[in-house]
């Protein structure tokens, strides 16, 4: 089964960063992605919108995040994950890059737990963002091949049209002790 391009014409404003654009986005859908883990994807990649902001090769490329934010000299500054990512892959991306963000949507405690149980290089400054499993499977519903989207963010409330139906949710923010406590 081959990939599947899905196409997102996104409006982004997103008052907390003062950040505001629109953004023609192209992402393949592998065989073996969900279409929550897609939906996921691309909140990340309009949340964390950025000059430098890629996907990554692959959904399951072991070696570099899902989104990457890359400085002019092609420096890697941003490593966003989507999923549940393993705390060696957390160490190893705080030791890569200066912003380090999960997107997830379940188990993020057990997550956050591991980050400070294995004294995870800087666990404390890893952004982990909760997204209810409502909210996406809603958002995910909404999907197609050809898609329009309008990302707004106001501090942690996100309000999302997507294909002409409009939702909203909380974004909630986990994060791990320092190590050394």
């Amino acid at each position: 089964m081959a990939e599947l391009l899905r196409k997102f014409a996104l409006n982004i404003s997103d008052v907390t960063r003062n950040v505001y654009a629109d953004v023609d986005v192209r992402i393949a859908q592998h065989p073996s992605e969900t279409i929550r883990s897609l939906t996921l994807r691309m909140l990340a990649r309009a949340l964390e919108h950025d000059d430098g902001l890629q996907f990554s090769a692959g959904v399951s490329d072991g070696d570099n995040p899902a989104i990457a934010l890359r400085d002019l000299t092609g420096k890697l500054t941003g490593w966003i994950d989507v999923g549940l990512p393993a705390p060696e892959r957390m160490h190893k991306a705080t030791k890569q890059a200066a912003r380090v963000a999960v997107y997830g949507s379940h188990r993020l405690q057990e997550l956050v737990d591991e980050l400070h149980a294995q004294k995870v290089f800087r666990a404390a400054e890893i952004d982990v963002l909760f997204w209810e499993p409502a909210f996406l499977d809603e958002l995910a519903a909404t999907i197609d091949r050809n898609n329009t989207w309008s990302v707004s963010r106001n501090d942690d409330d996100i309000y999302v049209e997507a294909n002409g139906v409009s939702l909203s949710t909380t974004i909630q923010h986990l994060r791990a002790r320092d190590a050394s406590q």
